[in-house]
Order: structure tokens, then sequence, then C-alpha cells
């Protein structure tokens, strides 16, 4: 079995036959599992280990921990369930929970908080920073400077952002979201094709790291590039086809985490990155959650998407 993105397969520590075995990903190896039809009555699987023990007796399993092997005992923990997904979407109702294989800084902080001891000159980088978010207030980024002064009164609280807002006031979030709404059309049609209604979820987040205007003079007022930049995306549809025509209503989420680069030099604002950072690092900044949802409908006919065709509004 083998990942998609990147071509790593499950195996086994040094063919291990020890049972709690974990079950790491190992690139440039082989695997030995079988899929096995479970004999119950219903439409599970067992993904048993043949090549640690010959014996056709391990099974892969797990109860609220990582994959393990352990000797096969008909558990519902050691029966799998496969189902068939579509361009990274999945036919159901579902929470796309945060990404296990993202990078650290996608869902926690990349350096630890409150670690490091008071400097007298980061009392400047504070300063300056405060001066930063009042400017950016002055100048219309409001959003950036919010979010700012959420990380200098340090509490690590989540916050929201008005996704509709950030989709309608950066043509680059905007192109992001139809590129998103397109994709997630195209995934109403294929499971409409035998049926008259559907609901799918994305199986993983779709990263934007391009919210930038391209100039640091254009980027000295670009609200959601000094906000939020690079975040990441997934959607849900809840479709239904009367002819040719499809009518789906989709809520499109948006996640982020606010910190700083611990190497970044190019100054944003009075202040670098990397002084950022170090007030994380120093408790006198403080990296948080950030999140956003809206909702839209969708009309098209069979084979339109948006830009093409295709209508929507936001619920």
């Amino acid at each position: 079995m083998y990942g998609l993105s990147n071509s790593l397969c499950l195996d086994i520590t040094n063919n291990n036959s020890d049972v709690w075995e974990n079950i790491p990903s190992i690139s440039d190896d082989f695997f030995s599992f079988r899929i096995i039809k479970c004999n119950d009555g219903t439409s599970s699987y067992r993904i048993m280990n043949t090549r640690t023990t010959g014996d056709n007796t391990k099974a892969l399993g797990g109860n609220g921990s990582n994959v393990y092997q352990w000797t096969y005992g008909a558990n519902n923990n050691q029966k799998w369930l496969f189902d068939k997904t579509y361009n990274d979407f999945f036919e159901k109702n579902f929470t796309t929970s945060e990404d296990y294989h993202a990078l650290d800084e996608k869902s926690v902080s990349n350096t630890t908080y409150d670690t490091i001891g008071w400097n007298f000159q980061y009392e400047g980088w504070y300063s300056a920073a405060m001066l930063t978010a009042q400017v950016g207030q002055l100048l219309q980024s409001t959003d950036a400077a919010r979010l700012l002064r959420c990380f200098l009164y340090p509490t690590g609280n989540a916050q929201t952002i008005n996704f509709y807002n950030m989709n309608m006031g950066n043509y680059k979030a905007n192109a992001n979201m139809v590129w998103d709404m397109n994709a997630a059309m195209q995934a109403a049609e294929y499971y409409l094709s035998n049926k008259s209604s559907t609901v799918f979820t994305s199986i993983k987040e779709k990263e934007w790291r391009n919210l930038t205007y391209g100039s640091k003079a254009l980027d000295l007022t670009n609200n959601w590039y000094l906000a939020v930049n690079e975040y990441r995306t997934w959607t849900k549809g809840s479709a239904a086809k009367s002819a040719n025509t499809i009518t789906m209503t989709m809520t499109y989420n948006m996640r982020d985490f606010y910190n700083w680069d611990a190497n970044g030099t190019a100054e944003v604002g009075f202040v670098s990155p990397s002084q950022m950072n170090t007030l994380h690092r120093a408790g006198m900044g403080r990296d948080f959650h950030v999140s956003g949802q809206m909702q839209m409908r969708i009309v098209w006919t069979t084979g339109q998407r948006i830009g093409s065709g295709a209508t929507w509004s936001v619920l």
C-alpha cells in the first residue's frame, strides 16, 4: 500500500514479528500485506502481514494510537473499510481533520513559546510591532493589524477571519477560491453520474502560498497578504441534479497558523519575521490558529464552470 503523495509504503521495522510493532512508512522497500474480506456479513477487510511471520497471524489495527500489528482476533479495530476517492474528494459527510502529514508550522508552533529570557532589545522590537499594527490600521489593513495585535497580546487564543471578505478583497485569494469551486463542481459531476444527489468532502487540504501582489510597495497595503499569506482550504459539497442542471451548496473552509519565520529578514512594516519569532520564544508574542468559513450556492449545467457559464451566490 503506497501513499499517493510521497511513494512511501507500509512496512514493518526490521521485519519484526512482535505484537504492538508500529507500522512506519519506509521508502524503497517492499511490503507483503494481504487484504482479505472479513467473513462477518460486513463490507470490511483485514490487512494481514505475511512478510514478518509467514503464518498470516498478524493483522494491522489501531485503538486510539498509531497503526500497529497484533495477533488477529476479528476485533473491530482490526477491520478496515475501503472507499473510492475522486480527485481528493470522498463521498461522505465528515469534517476534514488537520493534515497529520503537514509541515509542523501548519498546525503547531515551529518554535517553543516562552523559553528564552527577557532582553532589553526585545522591548524595542515589541514597540516597533505595536507601531506597525497602528500604521496598518491607518492604511486600512485592518485584519492584518488585528491579528498582529492578537500575536502581541500573547494569549494564544484561536482567531476567526471573515473568509468572504478575504476572497473578495484579494484577487489572488479570489482565484484560489474559483479553483476550489471548480474542483468541487467536477467532483459533484462525477458523483452524480449515476444518481440524483450526493454529499462529499475534501480528503486533503489544498495549500496556498500566493497572496502577495508581487512587489514590496503593493504589499505594504495588501491587507490579506499581511494578515494570512499562506493558508489551507478544504470543502464540503451537497449537490443535486435535475435533468442537466446541478445545484450545489458548498461550504468553503480555511485554516492557518499565525507564526513567523525564524530566519526571515525582510521587514514587514517596522519589524522582521525573525524578530517576531524571537518575541514568541521570549513570551512577548504568541502564535495561534486562524480559521474562516463561507457558504455559497452554485448552479450550472454539466460541463460549465465558474467563469464559463456557472452562476453562484453567497449564502
